[in-house]
């Protein structure tokens, strides 16, 4: 009777034991499964995000300069000037210039200071450093930029500007300084990201690779 009651409760201890195997495989089956599902959403919510962006641009990119061919003609062909082109045009360049920006740190075409890495030669631990150095640079910057940003949104939301004579909006031209540097931003955390993943992947490499 003694032994049936050990052998019962090793049973108990063994299924125990089987039951958590089993918890702990499917918390991780569901870590893995939830992982996925993110960089999927991710990745389809930044090429969403890339598309609307270069749509936006080029339809200013061509608004604009129609607008100012149809002012010129108007002034010196039919000598009919109308009042507020010039006025109107301010707020398509404003949300041109900071969106060519994102778009710039989006593609990582932007203009950047490389007198540095003449000096560094590609593939060493101190290039990796150096672009880890870089990268973190350029996000405490845009951190910053993007901070002030919104504190000047929420003063341009409160004043609520009208333009002087079309008495249009300013918010609608206010709002591209703030969102174009937290695109810009953005841009910069994922760049970050990638950089430090290589960059450590190179600092942990064998050393006769960097040499």
């Amino acid at each position: 009777m003694h032994f049936g009651k050990i052998y019962g409760s090793v049973i108990v201890v063994q299924l125990d034991n089987m039951n958590i195997e089993h918890q702990s495989i499917l918390f991780k089956l569901l870590c893995m499964g939830v992982l996925k599902l993110m960089r999927t959403f991710a990745k389809y919510f930044m090429n969403a995000l890339a598309k609307i962006q270069i749509g936006v641009t080029a339809f200013l990119t061509i608004a604009i300069p129609l607008l100012i061919v149809f002012q010129v003609l108007l002034r010196y062909v039919f000598r009919l000037p109308l009042m507020g082109i010039e006025e109107l045009l301010m707020f398509p360049i404003i949300w041109l210039y900071m969106l060519g920006g994102a778009n710039a740190s989006r593609t990582r075409s932007h203009i950047e200071c490389g007198i540095l890495t003449l000096y560094i030669r590609e593939g060493t631990k101190g290039r990796a450093i150096f672009n880890m150095v870089r990268v973190t640079v350029c996000v405490l910057v845009s951190c910053w930029l993007t901070y002030w940003a919104f504190f000047y949104l929420q003063y341009a939301l409160r004043m609520m500007k009208s333009s002087p004579l079309l008495k249009l909006p300013m918010i609608v031209a206010e709002s591209a300084v703030f969102i174009g540097l937290a695109l810009m931003t953005l841009y910069a955390i994922i760049e970050l990201v990638e950089v430090y993943r290589l960059s450590i992947r190179r600092l942990q490499g064998k050393e006769q690779e960097v040499l």
